[in-house]
């Protein structure tokens, strides 16, 4: 996994290396298959974990600007407002069996948004709030180090939801004090952050093509 997400094919948000069967099964044997050729040898299932361990430690060495790059474009993922699938497409599975969420009117276009804000916000109460921020940036950090998929993200969404509505309280309470700079600040900070969720990742299949030809 840690090399999945770290290789100079690797889309950030995919749970396959470029090249492999698509197939679970099939590209686990081929996963080993490559180990081995590589060492010459069979390999225990430690000894293949530990050859991609150091598979992936040199490319962050030889090619470290694609690395940094690499993260930098996960951690973007990770606030992306589209639910980005793994082994199920969250969208073709409400759109087709529970079609009723199409009219849940709060989404992460809100909460993403909201949220970095209460994250801001959570930092001049650091000691006091440090079990809530620090596993919402320890679950992002996780996240871009291997790869940022939906299901992986929702622990933290959970949280996210509890800073989104700390800072709703906090723009209610500045509002109602007409601190004005201090809430054009807090604003353009929600629409930078809305700027930022709204961008998906490129190569997103929309159409659900592949969940369609699973279905069948």
């Amino acid at each position: 996994n840690f090399y999945i997400g770290n290789n100079l094919g690797a889309s950030g948000t995919s749970a396959l290396i470029p090249g492999d069967p698509i197939q679970l099964q099939a590209g686990y044997e081929a996963q080993i298959q490559r180990a081995e050729r590589a060492e010459g040898r069979p390999l225990k299932l430690s000894e293949v974990s530990h050859y991609y361990t150091r598979e992936t430690w040199r490319y962050v060495r030889d090619y470290p600007y694609q690395a940094f790059r690499g993260i930098l474009r996960k951690l973007a993922f990770f606030w992306t407002r589209y639910e980005l699938p793994n082994d199920q497409d969250i969208y073709f599975v409400t759109e087709q069996y529970a079609p009723i969420t199409r009219f849940m009117p709060i989404g992460f276009w809100l909460i993403g948004p909201l949220g970095i804000l209460g994250l801001v916000l959570s930092f001049a109460r650091a000691r006091a709030l440090f079990p809530l921020w620090s596993i919402v940036c320890l679950y992002m950090l996780v996240d871009a180090a291997f790869f940022v998929n939906a299901r992986f993200r929702i622990a933290a969404v959970v949280l996210l939801i509890v800073l989104a509505g700390y800072a709703a309280q906090w723009l209610y309470r500045e509002w109602r004090a007409k601190r004005i700079k201090r809430l054009g600040i807090a604003c353009l900070a929600l629409l930078l952050g809305g700027l930022l969720v709204e961008r998906v990742p490129p190569g997103v299949d929309r159409l659900h093509v592949q969940m369609f030809y699973n279905a069948g």
